[in-house]
């Protein structure tokens, strides 16, 4: 069995972003902040088209960050944008409000832990508005995303022939992780957390839509046989969740 040290490898971080710089600016800093090598931790800024100080808060900043602003297709388009950019050999997607949980978030996985060479996601714990949220990569992905992508690494690999499907208002991410897990794509978790997740996220105040594109996902992915089974059982899951206390 072979393994690989990740000492030393670049990180990508994509961010996608509009209007909302000072939000922006509390991320980054908790990336500059990291106690792995700066030279080795690259920024990238995928901005929509901003009119607030966006752009002059990012054009001050020193050190390995690009940036581009343009309009853009949605939150999905902007992170192929960050894709096709980096040059690092795993990348972490993060929303504007989202932080990295603690200073050694990076040097905790990529300074101190071997993998097997066939490991193309490394995934950690996260805390949404004070919650602990224990990520997972098996059989539960099926009936809802139970990995959220700001507690993952992946592996540049993966997006050699897998971009993110930018029909997918919310749910792309879903249906990204449900192609790599159907195909056996190996995943390791960490104890540790990995990020602090803003609650400004399109998905936390579009309920409705993010149920459906989980369902088309599912169907897409999984077959119209599958997909339609499992569809239903969440349905009955969800209907149980709001209607009884």
């Amino acid at each position: 069995m072979q393994f690989f040290t990740n000492k030393h490898m670049i990180v990508s971080v994509i961010i996608p972003t509009l209007n909302s710089c000072r939000d922006l600016e509390n991320c980054i800093n908790s990336i500059l902040c990291q106690t792995y090598p700066e030279k080795e931790i690259e920024i990238i800024v995928i901005d929509g088209g901003s009119t607030d100080d966006t752009l002059i808060y990012l054009s001050r900043i020193t050190g390995n960050i690009k940036y581009v602003s343009e309009p853009d297709n949605g939150i999905y388009d902007a992170m192929n944008k960050g894709i096709n950019l980096a040059n690092g050999k795993w990348i972490l997607f993060m929303g504007d409000d989202d932080k990295l949980a603690n200073n050694d978030v990076f040097s905790s996985i990529f300074n101190n832990t071997n993998f097997n060479s066939s490991v193309s996601i490394i995934y950690g714990s996260g805390i949404c508005n004070g919650l602990i949220l224990f990520n997972s990569f098996g059989r539960k992905i099926l009936k809802g995303n139970s990995l959220n992508h700001q507690c993952a690494f992946y592996h540049h690999t993966i997006f050699t022939e897998i971009k993110y499907d930018a029909k997918y208002k919310i749910g792309a991410d879903y249906k990204l992780n449900l192609l790599l897990y159907r195909a056996r794509y190996e995943a390791v978790k960490v104890p540790f957390f990995i990020s602090e997740y803003g609650g400004k996220g399109i998905s936390y105040h579009n309920v409705k839509l993010a149920r459906l594109e989980e369902n088309l996902a599912r169907v897409e992915v999984l077959g119209i046989f599958i997909g339609t089974i499992l569809n239903a059982l969440v349905r009955i899951k969800y209907f149980l969740k709001d209607n009884i206390k």
